[in-house]
């Protein structure tokens, strides 16, 4: 160990006689400190739950931060007693989430109660004067508010024998357990009390109660929070909204204090419950906390839950619940109808409050195209017209359409298909309205040769043939002949030869490029609101 380990160590008290008789640490190395004094000066620059002592003997919280400048400080102190002739002791402490401090221990009387589940001991006609006996207290006493701060309490628990609190602890709802020691038979029990009894384990008419005698005593103090689950005039947002986008759910959960009387809330649950009306959502609904600290979990089957860590009295958290309407088949088999979001939340582990909801309208539009079947020759334009109205002229719709067309097979056209205007603006109940031009391309004219090249030089072979067999009646000697004769030949072998191609080709015609095939075609027209629903209607047209 070592001095080394020493981090600090202070006098922590006044002029009088001072005990520190418990202590407990927050998550912040912050150090509560509960016990007795009967110094009256105390100096701390903070505004305590009670800021005057009796001088005799009274029960105080100081609260030592964090080093600052060198020094660890006195951050809070308060007295928790009562008039001179009392004595309080404050004998436990236990800290809590938001720096307040839970004490229990005993007093003579005189306390100041505040919020108090016992107004004042069980002897006295006179709420706040003591009436013999002595008394545990509990006490909440937050130490991050001045004064007496929103929440605190400050209660007797006893009955008129003498009563002391020991010990206090905590569970994760901020609920306080009590434990101490009484011989009062008219302790304060509750209805289902484990032992009914003073000094009568398992007897229930308690006849022979010694009332000079101790018992134990364990008492659960917790706390009452008001929650109050609502949700802003701008929730949900936006209203009404286009399917296949997204709404926001807004749900305020405060812990009210409208009667005096609401504790800090710990271990706040809100509960999301989505009803999507006929025809669903896109995706699962999400939610987050937009406003103080927690999270939230996946939803099941439309049920969502968010854990918010506390809530101080007269504080508020937000909610946000997001849904996206689903999109409808085209043409819409039904119309889009309403989603509707309920809110509940409880604290402290208590009971749900009465849940709240808020609804959402769903708008949708749908698509018309004129005509649905269309022949045009090619090399002329086929026109379209389109026709995007809201599903429900009551809700409306309000957004932008795109146009936007694709052909099976593909078409050869020329400019490329256009739509006239590009985009169609919808707002209220109106419809809006664009034309698709498809510009068809004419195809080339087919021809063939007006004078046929084949018997165009046939027609010499003949001739050839015929002057050969003049040659050889005409002629007066043998050996004129053969001359003439082989010439001749010759020359009809050279023709014949160079007639062949013209012999074996026969007409062909112009090979067509370009232009809009004939046939059938499947063209699909499709509205597109951008983020939000797209829908589609197909027409056919024939190119002759």
């Amino acid at each position: 160990m070592g001095t080394g380990s020493l981090v600090y160590s202070t006098y922590l008290g006044g002029s009088g006689n001072d005990s520190g008789l418990a202590i407990a640490v927050d998550s912040t190395s912050n150090a509560y400190v509960t016990g007795a004094t009967s110094s009256t000066d105390w100096i701390c620059s903070c505004d305590g739950f009670q800021s005057v002592g009796n001088g005799i003997g009274d029960a105080f919280i100081a609260k030592i931060g964090n080093q600052t400048v060198g020094v660890y400080p006195l951050n809070y102190f308060t007295y928790v007693g009562g008039p001179s002739s009392g004595i309080s002791v404050g004998n436990a402490i236990q800290v809590d989430s938001v720096q307040a401090v839970h004490v229990t221990g005993n007093t003579a009387g005189g306390l100041a109660t505040v919020d108090a589940i016992q107004p004042g001991p069980a002897s006295s006609y006179n709420g706040n004067v003591y009436g013999g006996g002595g008394n545990a207290f509990v006490a909440l006493i937050s130490t991050s508010e001045g004064g007496v701060g929103a929440g605190d309490y400050l209660t007797y628990l006893g009955g008129s024998g003498p009563d002391q609190g020991t010990g206090i602890a905590l569970d994760i709802y901020g609920t306080a357990y009590v434990a101490g020691n009484t011989q009062s038979l008219n302790f304060p029990l509750t209805a289902n009390a484990f032992q009914p009894c003073l000094d009568e384990p398992g007897i229930t008419n308690c006849t022979g109660d010694n009332s000079t005698a101790a018992d134990a005593f364990v008492s659960k103090i917790g706390a009452v929070s008001t929650l109050v689950v609502s949700y802003p005039t701008t929730s949900p947002s936006p209203n009404p909204v286009a399917a296949g986008t997204q709404a926001a759910f807004t749900f305020n959960i405060t812990n009210s204090n409208l009667t005096g009387a609401s504790d800090p809330a710990s271990q706040v649950v809100f509960t999301a419950n989505v009803n999507a009306a006929t025809n669903g959502l896109a995706s699962n609904p999400t939610a987050k906390v937009t406003s103080g600290t927690g999270n939230c979990g996946t939803a099941q089957q439309g049920v969502i839950s968010c854990f918010i860590q506390t809530l101080a009295v007269g504080a508020m958290a937000a909610v946000e619940v997001d849904v996206t309407p689903i999109i409808n088949p085209t043409p819409p088999t039904q119309e889009p109808t309403q989603v509707t979001v309920s809110g509940t939340a409880s604290a402290n582990g208590g009971p749900f409050v009465s849940a709240v909801s808020q609804q959402v309208n769903v708008v949708d539009f749908s698509i018309q195209a004129q005509p649905g079947y269309q022949t045009v020759a090619a090399g002329q334009p086929a026109t379209f017209n389109i026709q995007f109205c809201p599903t429900n002229t009551q809700r409306g719709y309000s957004g932008t359409i795109t146009s936007s067309q694709s052909t099976l097979p593909s078409m050869v056209t020329s400019p490329a298909p256009s739509f006239l205007p590009t985009s169609v603006p919808l707002s209220g109940s109106a419809c809006g309205f664009t034309a698709l031009t498809i510009p068809t391309v004419p195809r080339p004219v087919t021809q063939g040769s007006l004078l046929r090249r084949g018997s165009f030089y046939a027609t010499w072979l003949p001739i050839g043939g015929l002057s050969l067999v003049g040659l050889g009646i005409g002629a007066a000697g043998r050996r004129r002949r053969r001359r003439w004769l082989a010439g001749a030949l010759l020359g009809l072998i050279i023709g014949i030869i160079l007639l062949l191609p013209g012999c074996g080709s026969a007409s062909s015609a112009t090979a067509s490029q370009g232009g809009t095939a004939a046939g059938v075609y499947t063209i699909t027209i499709e509205g597109s609101a951008g983020t939000g629903a797209a829908h589609s209607q197909v027409v056919t047209l024939q190119v002759t």
